[in-house]
């Protein structure tokens, strides 16, 4: 699945991944996309915030190590919650850290998901630039659980 691909498109490439679902969301919000690779332990949800296009592919943490999600050589998942952010601040990467429950790295428009687990993340965002300023409508905080209401 890639950044800007349209809902259809979306839907068939992550059919590598599981039978994908769209998401119930509020009546006129952007629809969202949810699969679930049980054999692979790993679930992906593709957001569409423009309403036509994928905005952003969020990766929940899988339950057992079987799967790396790494981003620049950097284990999301295999690292704390606080080592990731130390580690993309050691780079030179912004780090908005003003929530502590969904820090973000905006110039590089990722966003973390520390749910109710302090010390590892629960999911990491990657999207299109704008993602975490007022350039898109519509903007949702990752979510970890595709059942959560919106809102």
């Amino acid at each position: 699945m890639l950044l800007g691909m349209g809902v259809d498109e979306a839907e068939a490439a992550m059919a590598a991944w599981g039978t994908p679902e769209r998401l119930n969301v509020p009546q006129g919000a952007p629809p969202q996309l949810f699969a679930r690779d049980e054999g692979l332990d790993l679930s992906v949800m593709a957001h569409f915030e423009d309403g036509t296009s994928v905005t952003a592919i969020e990766f929940m943490r899988p339950d057992r190590g079987e799967v790396t999600v790494v981003w620049d050589g950097i284990d999301i998942f295999g690292l704390s919650d606080e080592d990731v952010l130390a580690e993309l601040r050691r780079r030179g990467v912004t780090v908005d850290d003003s929530d502590l429950d969904y820090p973000t790295c905006p110039d590089v428009t990722l966003g973390f998901d520390r749910g109710n687990d302090r010390g590892h993340f629960e999911s990491v965002l990657v999207a299109k630039p704008g993602y975490y300023t007022a350039d898109l409508p519509g903007i949702y905080l990752p979510i970890t659980d595709p059942n959560r209401p919106l809102g």
